[in-house]
Protein backbone atom coordinates (compact mmCIF):
# COMPACT_ATOMS: atom_id res chain seq x y z
CA UNK A 1 0.00 0.00 0.00
CA UNK A 2 1.87 3.67 -1.01
CA UNK A 3 2.14 5.61 2.18
CA UNK A 4 0.99 8.78 2.70
CA UNK A 5 3.65 11.68 3.09
CA UNK A 6 3.59 14.17 5.86
CA UNK A 7 1.58 16.85 3.63
CA UNK A 8 -0.99 14.90 3.11
CA UNK A 9 -1.78 13.56 6.05
CA UNK A 10 -2.18 17.15 7.61
CA UNK A 11 -4.65 17.73 4.42
CA UNK A 12 -6.39 14.72 5.16
CA UNK A 13 -6.87 15.36 8.83
CA UNK A 14 -7.96 19.16 7.96
CA UNK A 15 -10.19 17.96 5.83
CA UNK A 16 -11.68 15.56 8.27
CA UNK A 17 -11.99 18.27 10.58
CA UNK A 18 -13.98 19.99 8.59
CA UNK A 19 -16.54 17.41 7.39
CA UNK A 20 -16.57 16.69 11.52
CA UNK A 21 -17.36 20.55 11.98
CA UNK A 22 -20.24 20.22 9.45
CA UNK A 23 -21.84 17.20 10.74
CA UNK A 24 -22.52 18.96 13.72
CA UNK A 25 -25.87 20.49 14.58
CA UNK A 26 -28.41 21.79 16.71
CA UNK A 27 -30.64 19.72 17.99
CA UNK A 28 -33.65 20.45 16.92
CA UNK A 29 -36.33 21.09 19.85
CA UNK A 30 -34.30 24.04 20.62
CA UNK A 31 -35.71 26.63 18.85
CA UNK A 32 -38.85 25.38 20.66
CA UNK A 33 -37.34 25.35 23.77
CA UNK A 34 -36.02 28.75 23.07
CA UNK A 35 -39.31 30.21 22.42
CA UNK A 36 -40.40 28.69 25.76
CA UNK A 37 -37.49 31.22 27.15
CA UNK A 38 -38.49 34.15 25.71
CA UNK A 39 -42.13 33.73 26.56
CA UNK A 40 -41.39 32.87 30.18
CA UNK A 41 -39.44 36.34 30.23
CA UNK A 42 -42.21 38.06 29.13
CA UNK A 43 -44.67 36.60 31.50
CA UNK A 44 -42.81 36.89 34.79
CA UNK A 45 -40.19 40.21 34.24
CA UNK A 46 -43.44 42.38 35.83
CA UNK A 47 -42.28 40.81 39.09
CA UNK A 48 -39.08 42.74 39.43
CA UNK A 49 -40.34 46.12 39.18
CA UNK A 50 -42.90 45.75 41.78
CA UNK A 51 -40.47 48.22 44.02
CA UNK A 52 -40.97 50.57 41.08
CA UNK A 53 -44.62 50.44 40.32
CA UNK A 54 -45.08 51.48 44.23
CA UNK A 55 -42.84 54.47 43.78
CA UNK A 56 -43.47 55.64 40.57
CA UNK A 57 -47.03 54.73 40.06
CA UNK A 58 -48.55 54.57 43.59
CA UNK A 59 -49.58 50.44 43.13
CA UNK A 60 -50.54 48.75 46.70
CA UNK A 61 -49.76 45.22 47.67
CA UNK A 62 -53.25 44.45 46.88
CA UNK A 63 -52.72 46.00 43.21
CA UNK A 64 -49.25 44.03 42.93
CA UNK A 65 -51.03 40.63 43.93
CA UNK A 66 -54.11 41.43 41.74
CA UNK A 67 -52.07 41.85 38.56
CA UNK A 68 -50.08 38.65 39.02
CA UNK A 69 -53.70 37.03 39.22
CA UNK A 70 -55.30 38.30 36.64
CA UNK A 71 -52.65 37.19 34.39
CA UNK A 72 -54.70 33.72 34.74
CA UNK A 73 -57.74 35.39 32.95
CA UNK A 74 -55.98 35.69 29.84
CA UNK A 75 -53.73 32.36 30.22
CA UNK A 76 -56.42 29.90 30.68
CA UNK A 77 -58.83 30.59 27.48
CA UNK A 78 -55.50 30.13 25.22
CA UNK A 79 -54.11 27.16 27.33
CA UNK A 80 -57.51 25.64 25.90
CA UNK A 81 -57.83 27.41 23.01
CA UNK A 82 -54.46 26.47 21.29
CA UNK A 83 -55.12 22.69 23.21
CA UNK A 84 -57.98 22.56 20.84
CA UNK A 85 -56.34 23.87 17.69
CA UNK A 86 -52.78 21.66 18.20
CA UNK A 87 -54.07 19.58 15.00
CA UNK A 88 -55.28 21.77 12.74
CA UNK A 89 -52.74 24.05 12.72
CA UNK A 90 -48.65 24.33 11.89
CA UNK A 91 -46.71 24.49 15.18
CA UNK A 92 -44.59 27.39 13.79
CA UNK A 93 -48.45 29.55 13.75
CA UNK A 94 -48.78 28.86 17.22
CA UNK A 95 -45.14 29.53 18.22
CA UNK A 96 -45.40 32.86 16.16
CA UNK A 97 -49.13 33.75 17.84
CA UNK A 98 -47.01 33.24 21.15
CA UNK A 99 -44.33 35.72 20.64
CA UNK A 100 -46.52 37.90 18.79
CA UNK A 101 -48.07 38.17 21.83
CA UNK A 102 -45.67 38.03 24.62
CA UNK A 103 -43.55 40.87 22.59
CA UNK A 104 -47.21 42.99 22.43
CA UNK A 105 -47.75 42.37 25.74
CA UNK A 106 -44.40 44.56 26.74
CA UNK A 107 -45.70 47.26 24.63
CA UNK A 108 -48.43 47.77 26.62
CA UNK A 109 -46.39 47.41 30.08
CA UNK A 110 -44.55 50.62 28.65
CA UNK A 111 -47.91 52.21 27.76
CA UNK A 112 -48.73 51.97 31.11
CA UNK A 113 -46.25 54.56 32.30
CA UNK A 114 -48.62 56.99 30.95
CA UNK A 115 -52.06 55.17 30.67
CA UNK A 116 -52.05 54.28 33.57
CA UNK A 117 -52.59 50.83 36.09
CA UNK A 118 -55.22 50.06 34.20
CA UNK A 119 -52.80 49.27 31.53
CA UNK A 120 -50.92 47.18 33.94
CA UNK A 121 -53.70 44.77 34.00
CA UNK A 122 -54.37 45.01 30.06
CA UNK A 123 -50.49 43.81 29.40
CA UNK A 124 -50.64 41.24 32.04
CA UNK A 125 -53.68 39.54 30.35
CA UNK A 126 -52.31 39.20 27.17
CA UNK A 127 -48.77 37.87 28.75
CA UNK A 128 -51.02 35.34 30.00
CA UNK A 129 -52.45 34.98 26.81
CA UNK A 130 -49.41 34.32 25.28
CA UNK A 131 -48.05 31.83 28.31
CA UNK A 132 -51.48 29.65 27.67
CA UNK A 133 -50.59 29.62 23.70
CA UNK A 134 -46.87 28.93 24.21
CA UNK A 135 -47.89 26.12 27.23
CA UNK A 136 -49.86 24.32 24.47
CA UNK A 137 -48.34 24.79 21.38
CA UNK A 138 -44.20 24.89 22.47
CA UNK A 139 -44.38 22.41 24.82
CA UNK A 140 -46.50 19.71 22.13
CA UNK A 141 -43.76 20.75 19.58
CA UNK A 142 -41.30 20.28 21.90
CA UNK A 143 -42.36 16.81 22.71
CA UNK A 144 -42.82 16.40 19.31
CA UNK A 145 -38.97 17.53 18.53
CA UNK A 146 -37.67 15.18 21.53
CA UNK A 147 -38.97 11.78 19.39
CA UNK A 148 -37.64 10.08 16.28
CA UNK A 149 -37.44 10.76 13.75
CA UNK A 150 -36.08 14.13 14.56
CA UNK A 151 -34.15 12.45 18.17
CA UNK A 152 -33.47 9.26 18.85
CA UNK A 153 -32.01 7.81 21.96
CA UNK A 154 -33.66 9.88 24.52
CA UNK A 155 -35.39 8.41 27.40
CA UNK A 156 -39.36 9.16 27.55
CA UNK A 157 -39.12 11.61 30.46
CA UNK A 158 -36.66 14.24 28.63
CA UNK A 159 -39.26 16.18 26.75
CA UNK A 160 -41.08 16.93 30.20
CA UNK A 161 -37.48 17.80 31.76
CA UNK A 162 -36.49 20.14 28.78
CA UNK A 163 -40.14 21.96 29.22
CA UNK A 164 -39.47 22.62 32.47
CA UNK A 165 -35.47 23.80 32.65
CA UNK A 166 -36.46 26.50 29.62
CA UNK A 167 -39.76 27.91 31.20
CA UNK A 168 -37.65 28.16 34.58
CA UNK A 169 -35.02 29.70 32.77
CA UNK A 170 -37.44 32.02 31.11
CA UNK A 171 -39.47 33.05 34.23
CA UNK A 172 -36.67 33.25 36.07
CA UNK A 173 -34.29 35.04 33.66
CA UNK A 174 -36.86 37.80 33.29
CA UNK A 175 -37.04 39.50 36.89
CA UNK A 176 -32.85 38.71 36.93
CA UNK A 177 -32.52 40.80 33.43
CA UNK A 178 -35.54 43.21 34.54
CA UNK A 179 -34.25 43.64 38.26
CA UNK A 180 -30.50 44.65 36.98
CA UNK A 181 -31.84 47.30 34.08
CA UNK A 182 -34.46 49.00 36.57
CA UNK A 183 -31.63 49.30 38.78
CA UNK A 184 -28.57 50.42 36.39
CA UNK A 185 -30.54 51.16 33.11
CA UNK A 186 -32.52 54.43 32.00
CA UNK A 187 -36.41 54.37 32.24
CA UNK A 188 -36.63 51.34 34.81
CA UNK A 189 -39.86 50.86 33.88
CA UNK A 190 -39.41 50.74 30.19
CA UNK A 191 -35.89 49.81 29.21
CA UNK A 192 -37.00 46.41 30.53
CA UNK A 193 -39.49 45.56 28.37
CA UNK A 194 -37.80 47.07 25.53
CA UNK A 195 -34.83 44.74 25.93
CA UNK A 196 -37.75 41.73 26.04
CA UNK A 197 -39.10 42.58 22.81
CA UNK A 198 -36.10 43.30 21.20
CA UNK A 199 -34.83 39.56 22.44
CA UNK A 200 -38.20 38.37 21.03
CA UNK A 201 -37.41 39.59 17.99
CA UNK A 202 -34.05 37.72 17.84
CA UNK A 203 -35.89 34.16 18.65
CA UNK A 204 -38.47 34.51 15.74
CA UNK A 205 -36.38 34.18 12.52
CA UNK A 206 -34.52 31.12 14.39
CA UNK A 207 -38.25 29.67 14.60
CA UNK A 208 -39.11 30.38 11.33
CA UNK A 209 -36.61 28.11 10.28
CA UNK A 210 -37.33 25.40 12.67
CA UNK A 211 -38.28 21.89 11.83
CA UNK A 212 -41.97 21.52 11.15
CA UNK A 213 -43.89 18.85 12.52
CA UNK A 214 -47.07 19.17 11.79
CA UNK A 215 -48.49 16.32 8.91
CA UNK A 216 -52.22 17.81 8.75
CA UNK A 217 -55.33 16.81 10.95
CA UNK A 218 -54.59 13.66 13.61
CA UNK A 219 -54.37 10.22 11.55
CA UNK A 220 -54.21 8.49 15.13
CA UNK A 221 -57.03 5.82 15.39
CA UNK A 222 -59.21 6.71 18.05
CA UNK A 223 -58.54 3.41 19.64
CA UNK A 224 -55.23 4.42 20.57
CA UNK A 225 -56.02 7.78 22.17
CA UNK A 226 -58.66 5.90 23.94
CA UNK A 227 -56.38 3.61 25.19
CA UNK A 228 -54.02 6.51 26.26
CA UNK A 229 -56.78 8.12 27.86
CA UNK A 230 -57.44 4.84 29.84
CA UNK A 231 -53.83 4.43 31.39
CA UNK A 232 -53.64 8.12 32.63
CA UNK A 233 -57.36 8.06 33.96
CA UNK A 234 -56.09 6.93 37.33
CA UNK A 235 -53.20 9.65 37.04
CA UNK A 236 -55.97 12.72 37.26
CA UNK A 237 -56.84 12.70 40.62
CA UNK A 238 -53.28 12.71 42.33
CA UNK A 239 -53.13 15.62 38.98
CA UNK A 240 -56.03 17.87 40.36
CA UNK A 241 -53.90 17.49 43.87
CA UNK A 242 -50.71 18.57 42.63
CA UNK A 243 -50.48 21.21 40.13
CA UNK A 244 -52.06 23.84 41.84
CA UNK A 245 -48.96 24.01 44.27
CA UNK A 246 -46.84 24.24 41.12
CA UNK A 247 -46.77 27.82 41.02
CA UNK A 248 -48.57 28.60 44.02
CA UNK A 249 -45.37 27.74 45.74
CA UNK A 250 -43.32 29.82 42.68
CA UNK A 251 -45.69 33.02 43.03
CA UNK A 252 -46.33 32.49 46.34
CA UNK A 253 -42.18 32.91 47.01
CA UNK A 254 -41.70 35.24 44.20
CA UNK A 255 -44.51 37.73 45.12
CA UNK A 256 -44.80 37.11 49.43
CA UNK A 257 -41.31 35.81 50.12
CA UNK A 258 -39.86 38.61 47.58
CA UNK A 259 -41.80 41.29 49.92
CA UNK A 260 -40.14 40.36 52.49
CA UNK A 261 -36.56 40.29 51.07
CA UNK A 262 -37.27 44.01 50.31
CA UNK A 263 -38.55 46.71 48.09
CA UNK A 264 -35.21 46.97 45.70
CA UNK A 265 -35.67 45.68 41.97
CA UNK A 266 -32.34 43.43 42.66
CA UNK A 267 -34.13 41.92 45.90
CA UNK A 268 -36.89 40.76 44.62
CA UNK A 269 -35.39 39.68 41.22
CA UNK A 270 -32.96 37.99 43.01
CA UNK A 271 -35.92 36.13 44.75
CA UNK A 272 -37.65 35.29 41.46
CA UNK A 273 -34.43 33.96 39.91
CA UNK A 274 -33.50 31.84 42.25
CA UNK A 275 -36.96 30.33 43.02
CA UNK A 276 -37.27 29.17 39.78
CA UNK A 277 -33.20 28.54 38.69
CA UNK A 278 -33.45 26.33 41.67
CA UNK A 279 -36.78 24.64 39.66
CA UNK A 280 -34.55 23.78 36.69
CA UNK A 281 -31.46 23.23 38.80
CA UNK A 282 -33.35 20.28 40.34
CA UNK A 283 -34.09 18.12 36.96
CA UNK A 284 -30.99 15.94 36.72
CA UNK A 285 -31.65 15.08 40.70
CA UNK A 286 -35.65 14.23 39.92
CA UNK A 287 -34.21 12.02 36.71
CA UNK A 288 -32.37 10.49 39.36
CA UNK A 289 -35.25 10.10 41.62
CA UNK A 290 -38.28 8.99 39.18
CA UNK A 291 -37.23 5.11 38.32
CA UNK A 292 -36.93 5.36 42.52
CA UNK A 293 -40.35 7.10 43.12
CA UNK A 294 -42.07 6.69 40.32
CA UNK A 295 -45.40 8.41 40.47
CA UNK A 296 -45.03 9.82 44.46
CA UNK A 297 -41.93 11.80 43.19
CA UNK A 298 -45.07 14.44 43.70
CA UNK A 299 -44.93 13.69 47.34
CA UNK A 300 -41.21 15.03 47.69
CA UNK A 301 -42.01 18.14 45.93
CA UNK A 302 -45.27 19.05 48.49
CA UNK A 303 -42.51 18.34 50.97
CA UNK A 304 -40.17 20.91 50.03
CA UNK A 305 -43.51 23.52 49.61
CA UNK A 306 -44.36 22.97 52.89
CA UNK A 307 -41.29 23.18 54.38
CA UNK A 308 -40.61 26.00 52.42
CA UNK A 309 -43.64 27.82 53.37
CA UNK A 310 -42.69 27.41 57.11
CA UNK A 311 -39.47 29.24 57.00
CA UNK A 312 -41.28 31.74 55.18
CA UNK A 313 -43.48 32.12 57.84
CA UNK A 314 -40.47 32.79 60.35
CA UNK A 315 -38.65 35.35 57.92
CA UNK A 316 -41.96 37.90 57.74
CA UNK A 317 -39.95 40.43 59.25
CA UNK A 318 -37.65 40.31 56.82
CA UNK A 319 -34.29 39.84 56.21
CA UNK A 320 -32.84 38.67 52.90
CA UNK A 321 -30.78 35.37 53.97
CA UNK A 322 -33.95 34.43 55.41
CA UNK A 323 -35.98 34.70 52.44
CA UNK A 324 -33.35 32.99 50.23
CA UNK A 325 -33.91 29.87 52.41
CA UNK A 326 -37.21 30.13 51.54
CA UNK A 327 -37.18 30.80 48.24
CA UNK A 328 -34.57 27.80 47.65
CA UNK A 329 -37.11 25.31 49.03
CA UNK A 330 -39.62 26.60 47.52
CA UNK A 331 -38.11 26.45 44.20
CA UNK A 332 -37.21 22.83 44.86
CA UNK A 333 -40.89 22.01 44.95
CA UNK A 334 -42.34 23.97 42.36
CA UNK A 335 -39.22 21.95 40.22
CA UNK A 336 -40.16 18.45 41.41
CA UNK A 337 -44.01 19.28 41.08
CA UNK A 338 -43.91 20.67 37.75
CA UNK A 339 -42.10 17.42 36.53
CA UNK A 340 -44.22 15.39 38.32
CA UNK A 341 -47.26 17.15 36.53
CA UNK A 342 -45.42 16.70 33.07
CA UNK A 343 -44.32 13.41 33.26
CA UNK A 344 -48.15 12.01 33.86
CA UNK A 345 -49.12 13.67 30.58
CA UNK A 346 -48.96 10.88 28.36
CA UNK A 347 -45.26 11.78 27.25
CA UNK A 348 -45.37 9.18 24.69
CA UNK A 349 -48.44 9.06 23.56
CA UNK A 350 -49.87 10.67 20.84
CA UNK A 351 -49.13 14.71 20.13
CA UNK A 352 -52.36 15.75 20.20
CA UNK A 353 -53.99 13.87 23.43
CA UNK A 354 -50.33 14.87 24.90
CA UNK A 355 -51.25 18.94 24.02
CA UNK A 356 -54.65 18.16 25.73
CA UNK A 357 -53.24 16.67 28.58
CA UNK A 358 -50.50 19.46 28.79
CA UNK A 359 -53.19 22.12 28.87
CA UNK A 360 -55.19 20.64 31.28
CA UNK A 361 -52.60 19.84 34.13
CA UNK A 362 -51.73 23.67 33.20
CA UNK A 363 -54.96 25.02 33.59
CA UNK A 364 -55.13 22.87 37.39
CA UNK A 365 -51.53 24.34 37.70
CA UNK A 366 -52.40 27.96 37.10
CA UNK A 367 -55.16 28.08 39.90
CA UNK A 368 -52.34 28.50 42.05
CA UNK A 369 -51.32 32.11 40.73
CA UNK A 370 -54.73 33.26 43.05
CA UNK A 371 -52.62 31.94 46.18
CA UNK A 372 -50.66 35.40 46.69
CA UNK A 373 -53.67 36.90 46.56
CA UNK A 374 -55.14 34.68 49.00
CA UNK A 375 -52.58 34.84 51.00
CA UNK A 376 -52.45 38.53 51.38
CA UNK A 377 -56.09 38.82 51.97
CA UNK A 378 -55.85 36.05 54.87
CA UNK A 379 -53.36 38.05 56.08
CA UNK A 380 -55.06 41.22 56.80
CA UNK A 381 -56.41 39.61 59.61
CA UNK A 382 -54.59 36.60 61.03
CA UNK A 383 -50.97 38.07 59.61
CA UNK A 384 -48.33 36.49 56.99
CA UNK A 385 -46.79 34.37 59.94
CA UNK A 386 -49.93 32.45 60.71
CA UNK A 387 -51.02 32.33 57.36
CA UNK A 388 -48.22 31.26 55.52
CA UNK A 389 -47.99 28.45 58.56
CA UNK A 390 -51.60 27.11 57.38
CA UNK A 391 -50.48 27.38 53.98
CA UNK A 392 -47.97 25.08 55.25
CA UNK A 393 -50.24 22.36 57.15
CA UNK A 394 -52.03 22.70 53.69
CA UNK A 395 -49.32 21.42 51.57
CA UNK A 396 -48.67 18.41 54.31
CA UNK A 397 -52.07 17.91 53.97
CA UNK A 398 -52.30 17.28 50.18
CA UNK A 399 -49.04 15.06 50.61
CA UNK A 400 -50.66 12.63 52.59
CA UNK A 401 -54.28 12.64 50.37
CA UNK A 402 -51.80 11.90 47.73
CA UNK A 403 -50.83 9.26 49.13
CA UNK A 404 -54.01 8.03 49.88
CA UNK A 405 -54.97 8.32 46.30
CA UNK A 406 -52.48 6.62 44.99
CA UNK A 407 -52.52 3.78 47.44
CA UNK A 408 -56.83 3.74 46.43
CA UNK A 409 -55.48 3.60 42.82
CA UNK A 410 -52.88 0.68 43.02
CA UNK A 411 -55.74 -1.13 45.09
CA UNK A 412 -59.03 -0.71 42.43
CA UNK A 413 -56.06 -1.80 39.64
CA UNK A 414 -55.28 -4.79 41.79
CA UNK A 415 -58.46 -5.55 42.02
CA UNK A 416 -59.72 -5.34 38.29
CA UNK A 417 -56.45 -6.74 36.40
Amino acid sequence: MRRMDAPSRAEAGRALARSGRRTVSIPPWWAAGASLVVVGWGANQFVALLGPYHRLLGITNLGDDLAVAVYALGLIPALIIAAAMFDRLRRRRLAAVALVLTAASSAIMIAAVTVGAAALLVGRVVAGAGTGVALSGLTGWTRELSRPPHEHGSDPHASARRIVVCLSAGFAGGPLVTSLLAEWAPGPLISPYLVQILATALVAPVLLRSHETFVGDSTQPRALRDRGRERQRGSWLAQALVAPWVFAAAMTSIAIVGRFAGEAPLDTGAIAAVTLLVGAAVQPVCRRLLPATGRLVAVVGLVFVGGGLFVASEVVDGGLRGAVCAAVLLGTGYGVCHLAGLQRTTPTGPAGASAVDTAAFYALAYLGLGAPVLIAWLAGSLGYGETLQGAAAAASLTAVSLLAAEAWWRAKTALTS
